[in-house]
């Protein structure tokens, strides 16, 4: 008779006690839906939960779709066992389907011995689809198949403490915007069978090996990928070939793919360079301590929809530009302050730091002007558009005001005027006075009187007028003195005439 079941909707919770026996086990097409939620808890000695034990039957496998969860864990995953004790060990080739938003968690114990349990462990293909979600944490394998794993969306945890994250004997395929976060011992995601990463993120860490691994080839496109290693081990390595086109690649080795990157960004170590024309198709971080240099003749662009933050140094000497997309920047470089402009960051182009008072990019030189006395003139000088300040050299060295580099205007020049020759004193109008009394008519001598008779009044004697020497001067002021004596002279006579009367 075959085997089924059925669970939707429904909550289960199955507790096996230590002393139980291996017992709990589905056989045939398992599915879960709708709502349900299984929870299974191991006793410590058998796993948690089998699938597919009865031999014969063809039908077995497991389905979680819509909001179904199933849990298969320890009592105590970190409490050694002597044997191997797994959480879902699935048998012969039964394939393992998680799809729309169902959830899968389990835990592989701890072991005394040289077994470990897994937390995860088939023989068939492990699919997982949409937004379907596996935790898995063991200490052997976290999720290890003889088949083939494939993450088409979702997201996947699996964390080793002593062996793979990941491990396919076939091929290991992550795309379609899964997210996937893997550690281990030995490499955190091994394809034997090649590995293939698109349109995704992954990060993968070992602790003693190599990041990711495959015996095959690995080919990464359009993806950010994140590669730890142990100390001098390469973080991604295959032993073929290994191609990386329009990706964002952190590893801590020293591989550069031997020119099998194309158009992506290369990151060894903390140090970081654009390869070719680079597209951030995801969202993306440059960390506190790392540095970002994209060399002239490449660029790296921002995808629409998308963010680059950057914590880190970002250097451009070809091209970045966000072209739709968001930069994030805390942490600014690059660019060039002036003495009138803060430096523009590089990643995100805005301005930041402190102005550069040296920094003189507009330093016009003015030649020297003489003043007139039309216009005033100026010193040799050198001029800064920039912060509108004056110098006195070509260096800008030493700074002067505006008033200091004009020179006044001339005065205008005065012409001589002739100085007359001093003119006669009122002293020299003396030498008339002394003339007169040289000349007036003496004191008649007292004597008798006759009766006068009419007769004329004799006309007073003419004096003589001194000469004025020439000056070449016919000015008004000679004019006047010459009338002063002419009238001096009269007024002398008319005084003569009237004591002769008497």
């Amino acid at each position: 008779m075959p085997s089924a079941l059925h669970i939707t909707d429904t909550t289960v919770i199955v507790t096996t006690p230590a002393s139980a026996s291996d017992s709990s086990e589905w056989n045939g097409p398992c599915v879960l839906d709708g709502n349900a939620n299984v929870t299974y808890i191991g006793g410590g000695r058998y796993p948690a939960l089998k699938v597919g034990v009865k031999s014969g039957d063809s039908t077995h496998s497991v389905t979680l779709k819509d909001n179904a969860k199933l849990y298969c864990l320890q009592d105590d995953m970190d409490a050694p066992s002597p044997s191997s004790v797994n959480g879902l060990d699935i048998f012969q080739a039964t394939p393992i389907l998680l799809q729309n938003n169902s959830y899968l968690e389990a835990q592989g114990k701890a072991g005394s011995g040289e077994y470990v349990g897994y937390a995860i462990t088939s023989k068939g293909d492990i699919t997982v689809k949409d937004k379907a979600e596996i935790k898995a944490t063991a200490y052997g394998v976290a999720i290890g198949t003889g088949g083939s794993v494939e993450i088409s969306g979702g997201t996947v945890t699996a964390d080793s403490k002593g062996s793979n994250g990941i491990y396919a004997d076939g091929t290991l395929t992550i795309s379609n915007g899964a997210t996937v976060n893997a550690s281990g011992y030995w490499p955190a995601l091994f394809g034997n069978g090649g590995v293939s990463i698109s349109d995704s993120q992954v990060e993968a860490t070992s602790s003693n090996d190599i990041g990711i691994f495959s015996r095959d080839e690995i080919a990464i496109t359009n993806s950010i990928v994140k590669a730890n290693a142990a100390d001098d081990s390469d973080g991604i390595g295959a032993w073929n070939t290994i191609s990386v086109r329009g990706s964002w690649i952190e590893t801590t080795g020293s591989e550069d793919y031997n020119g099998g990157i194309t158009g992506s960004v290369l990151f060894n170590g903390n140090s970081g360079t654009v390869i070719g024309n680079a597209t951030l198709l995801g969202d993306t971080t440059l960390d506190k301590g790392k540095t970002l240099l994209i060399p002239e003749g490449t660029s790296l662009t921002v995808g629409e929809g998308k963010t680059f933050t950057n914590r880190g140094t970002v250097t451009v000497q070809g091209s970045f530009s966000a072209d739709g997309g968001t930069v994030d920047c805390t942490s600014h470089s690059g660019g060039t302050a002036t003495c009138a402009a803060q430096a523009l960051c590089d990643a995100c182009h805005k301005p930041y730091g402190d102005l550069a008072p040296a920094n003189h990019t507009a330093l016009t030189h003015m030649e020297a002007k003489a003043a007139t006395t039309e216009a005033e003139g100026n010193i040799e000088y050198w001029y800064c558009e920039g912060c509108g300040k004056y110098y006195s050299d070509g260096t800008a060295a030493t700074e002067i005001t505006k008033e200091q580099i004009v020179t006044a205007k001339l005065k205008p020049q005065e012409t001589a005027t002739p100085t007359p020759a001093p003119t006669e004193q009122p002293a020299a109008t003396a030498a008339p006075a002394a003339t007169v009394q040289a000349t007036a008519t003496p004191q008649p001598t007292a004597t008798a009187t006759p009766q006068p008779t009419a007769a004329a009044t004799p006309a007073p004697t003419p004096k003589a007028v001194p000469t004025i020497p020439q000056t070449g001067d016919n000015s008004s002021v000679t004019l006047l003195f010459a009338l002063l004596l002419l009238s001096g002279g009269a007024y002398l006579g008319m005084a003569a005439s009237k004591k002769a009367k008497q």
